[in-house]
């Protein structure tokens, strides 16, 4: 039931891409098999949360729990056994997510990329120019309807690719794929074909434009349209995608992605610093120097580039041989003209930076983001493994406390718990994406907060705890208002014997 679901929703995320593309049912079958493969991962956790709540939910239901604890077995002594189970299938699911879910997914990706590039076959409205056959454009003035008869058929052919050298025009006729689907097969009434003849060792002002007209009754074309064909691409294409590879080859991925970011990263810095008033290392030798200009009495306009080092920290005093250098007092004490030269020189600096910024910085984030999603992957193994191991603690007390069985309150309840669970998972992955969170507190919170949960039901559990139990809220309820009821009877009954 839970995989049903799941494969319900990779239906509905890829419907655009199976509509209308004239697939066999061997092609879906296949696509339904690995995508199905490809979920166990998820629909473990899902279905452990499903049968520990409909198993205790009966044995509560039954009475059984009760003989259990009034023969002096606790309740986790009882779980023992199905914990560990449940730990074997915890092993499998993160064994099977490493080892299987990588091949699964490199099998249904590769065919969803064949699928989605699958052309369509042709469907040519009316009145409307139809050009995704290659060297042809067609238009169908009408379609009959309950007939394939179509009319007022113009056919363009730029196979020789002059232009449109050759028209073919007919009052009606019939448009269809044959039947190894290959070749457009058109048969043409009453209709004629234009066609230009090209010119050979003729100047342009000396063309004479011939040309031939062919009429025609009837007439029939095969063109050839095996790019429509659905074709299989070779899978070693998407072999190095975060998706299809395990746990050892992600943290190979991941090291060496962060690796060449940093190259890239401190590459950029040292083009900055290069390029910009940031100087490092001569800053000192240009302060030193500015300030042996200041003590002169006939002091000459520096150059701009030492200046506008100089201006790079404007509100900062920086000591030179016991006497701190002034930056407003210096830039102020020099003419408007080389005032001028100053800025334009500072701004020229800072526009070179920006663009330096600018143009390297998206590259940067896609390139942080890759990591960012290796190491999502990485961790999303586990977490899913752990996840079996986290619901079947939450529905086992959860099935002895409701003590309802069947599939009615289990699967509501269930359902309920992991979409909140899904939304934070998919709520702290897109954080780590995003790099708001780091990949382990991203990855790892629904199971930090769905933990904590399970501890507690099964204290509850032990306990005999009717948290969770309706008669509990209801009997209190009808109390309640039997108490109200009461008193206002009481009330009304003492105004009558005033």
């Amino acid at each position: 039931m839970a995989m049903f679901i799941l494969v319900l929703q990779f239906l509905w995320l890829h419907i655009e891409d199976l509509a209308g593309k004239g697939l066999g049912w061997k092609i879906i079958s296949e696509l339904l098999l690995y995508a199905s493969a490809g979920l166990v991962p998820l629909a473990l956790p899902l279905a452990t949360l499903v049968a520990s709540i409909m198993t205790f939910g009966n044995l509560g239901e039954n009475f059984e729990l009760t003989a259990i604890k009034s023969s002096g077995i606790p309740l986790q002594r009882f779980m023992q056994p199905l914990m560990i189970l449940t730990i074997i299938l915890s092993i499998f699911a993160f064994l099977y997510s490493n080892y299987v879910v990588p091949y699964t997914n490199l099998k249904a990706g590769s065919l969803i990329h064949d699928i989605s590039h699958k052309r369509q076959e042709l469907q040519i409205r009316e009145g409307i120019f139809y050009d995704e056959i290659q060297g042809y454009t067609l238009k169908v003035g009408k379609k009959k309807p309950y007939s394939d008869l179509m009319l007022d058929i113009m056919i363009y052919d730029h196979t020789d690719e002059r232009g449109n050298t050759q028209v073919t025009r007919a009052d009606s006729g019939y448009i269809k794929m044959t039947e190894d689907k290959a070749k457009l097969l058109l048969i043409l009434f009453d209709g004629q074909t234009y066609k230009e003849m090209k010119e050979s060792g003729k100047r342009r002002g000396d063309r004479t434009f011939p040309h031939q007209i062919h009429k025609f009754k009837k007439q029939t074309l095969l063109i050839d349209v095996s790019g429509f064909s659905f074709k299989r691409t070779d899978e070693s294409m998407f072999s190095d995608n975060y998706k299809m590879l395990n746990m050892g080859q992600l943290q190979y991925y991941k090291d060496s992605l962060e690796k060449h970011f940093n190259e890239k990263a401190q590459k950029l810095s040292k083009e900055i610093k290069k390029n910009s008033i940031f100087k490092g290392e001569k800053i000192k030798q240009q302060q030193q120097y500015a300030n042996e200009l200041l003590k002169e009495k006939n002091q000459t306009s520096p150059t701009p580039k030492v200046i506008t080092d100089n201006l790079r920290k404007k509100s900062k005093k920086k000591k030179h041989g016991g006497q701190p250098f002034h930056v407003l007092k210096y830039f102020n004490s020099l003419d408007n003209k080389t005032q001028e030269n100053i800025l334009r020189y500072a701004l020229q600096y800072a526009r070179k930076g920006s663009r330096e910024i600018s143009t390297n910085k998206p590259k940067l984030e896609r390139r942080k983001k890759t990591i960012y999603k290796h190491a999502i992957e990485w961790h999303e193994k586990l977490t899913l493994a752990f996840a079996c191991l986290i619901f079947f603690f939450i529905g086992a007390p959860l099935g002895s406390i409701i003590r309802k069985g069947g599939l009615g309150t289990p699967l509501v309840i269930s359902v309920i718990l992991f979409i909140i669970y899904y939304i934070i998972s998919i709520s702290g992955e897109n954080f780590v994406e995003k790099g708001v969170l780091h990949p382990i507190v991203g990855m790892w919170i629904s199971s930090i907060i769905f933990l904590p949960v399970g501890v507690f039901l099964t204290y509850k559990a032990t306990n005999d705890s009717v948290i969770l139990n309706p008669d509990t809220y209801i009997h209190k309820i009808k109390r309640i208002l039997s108490l109200k009821f009461k008193k206002q009877e009481t009330k009304e009954t003492g105004q009558k014997d005033i």
